[in-house]
């Protein structure tokens, strides 16, 4: 008898590779699991945090931030909710949209949806924004983000994007152009400030050098500047063509670099640029790219690409993506090894970081403390892993299973089912 050993799948899940050739350290079915240095391990679980915020969807989670104020603040029922403790208050009522895109400037929080007034939080009341600009309709702001100590705005169904004086939330805005830049199709969908400087494949750069203003088009045209004043020093860098951006929440930082989710994969920025067109190793998603693009034209709300690099487990990039609009999974990567995995169970609609832990709200009402417990509430959490077919270096030649040892560790007891499986006919395993 010759001992063989299936190392732990630390590759992450492969949906690429053909069995016959997957690497042996990567896996055919990776749920629930995420992939670590030497390890896999069981995700972590969530616990409820509040629970009275209407029977409607949770559409929006995002955080305040004020020198030491923190506060989490929800969207939801046609309301927006300090949701910081369970003891929930409504902050602002009678919205028409609860899915608002935020951001922290200058000690106040900007909120745009495109159906409703853009409003203001100060950290303790909204109040209507102050822009305006000429023949802007300001209820049409859809986009909002901040760039060299600018605001920047889009419109709903617009190619043109929006710009506020230096170091003023909103204001009176100029529009800027865009669409006079090239012959692109489509319209700005999501856009992020992106730092040249540090942007690698493993992301750990110090995040200096120039910051680059990025705006994607549904079309996949994305056109990038650089300078500090679109009124003055704005000079353009290039215009690349990437897949079509899911939505846009599907648009994130790690580290300095920019990360897009697309109909393709999630692109790093940092890669295609220095590439000068989309190639493999632009895509982070790669070995996952056929699961994803089978999900790729869901049009439930849902998606969303957020970035934890606090995460208990390691550094966390979480695609959420809708099955339907009450079903929800999560294409999730280590972003220190770059390994994929999927979690299921997790019925979150939306997402966002506070307090340096990460939040999901629900469909009725509820959000929910991730990373929090090794149960969901009450419910333990299943597990799926199946590692990649072997020949054992010895192709052609009939072998025999007499035993398997899995080698597993845990501080509580657990529930396990193993079984081998043959000539990558993809049997299953029996009940626990």
């Amino acid at each position: 008898m010759v001992a063989q050993t299936i190392p732990a799948p630390i590759g992450g899940w492969n949906r690429r590779d053909a069995l016959d050739l997957m690497p042996p350290q990567d896996a055919v079915t990776l749920d629930n699991w995420f992939p670590g240095t030497g390890r896999v391990t069981l995700r972590r679980g969530y616990t409820q945090h509040a629970t009275s915020l209407g029977s409607s969807n949770v559409d929006t989670i995002a955080e305040y931030n004020k020198g030491t104020t923190r506060k989490l603040l929800a969207g939801a029922n046609g309301n927006i909710y300090d949701a910081t403790t369970s003891s929930i208050s409504s902050l602002k009522s009678s919205l028409s949209v609860n899915r608002w895109e935020t951001v922290n400037f200058n000690g106040s929080m900007g909120w745009v949806n495109g159906t409703d007034t853009p409003l203001v939080y100060d950290g303790s009341s909204f109040a209507n924004m102050t822009v305006s600009g000429t023949g802007l309709t300001v209820t049409n702001l859809r986009g909002i983000m901040v760039h060299q100590s600018h605001t920047f705005f889009w419109e709903n169904n617009s190619q043109d994007f929006w710009y506020s004086a230096v170091n003023t939330l909103g204001g009176t805005i100029t529009k800027f152009p865009l669409s006079r830049v090239g012959a692109f199709g489509g319209n700005l969908i999501c856009a992020g400030s992106w730092n040249v400087a540090g942007g690698s494949e493993d992301w750990v750069g110090g995040g200096i050098g120039n910051d680059l203003a990025v705006f994607v088009m549904s079309s996949g045209d994305t056109i990038i500047y650089e300078g500090d004043n679109p009124a003055s020093n704005w000079n353009l860098v290039g215009v690349f063509r990437i897949p079509e951006p899911l939505d846009i929440r599907a648009i994130t930082k790690v580290g300095s670099d920019l990360v897009i989710a697309t109909k393709g994969g999630i692109i790093s920025m940092a890669a295609v640029a220095s590439a000068g067109q989309l190639e493999q190793k632009g895509v982070i998603s790669d070995k996952i790219n056929p699961a994803l693009i089978e999900k790729n034209n869901l049009t439930d709300p849902g998606w969303q690409l957020i970035y934890h690099p606090t995460y208990s487990q390691g550094r966390l990039l979480l695609l959420n993506l809708p099955n339907s609009t009450v079903d929800f999974d999560q294409y999730t990567m280590n972003a220190d090894t770059l390994s994929w995995s999927r979690w299921k169970d997790v019925n979150a609609r939306s997402w966002g970081r506070f307090n340096d832990g990460i939040y999901f709200g629900t469909t009725d009402g509820k959000v929910m403390k991730f990373d929090d417990g090794n149960a969901d509430i009450s419910t333990d959490i299943n597990g799926d892993a199946e590692t990649a077919y072997s020949y054992f270096d010895a192709r052609g030649v009939l072998k025999r299973c007499a035993a398997l040892r899995p080698v597993l560790a845990s501080d509580g007891d657990i529930t396990v089912s193993i079984a081998p499986q043959f000539d990558f006919q993809r049997r299953g395993i029996p009940a626990a």
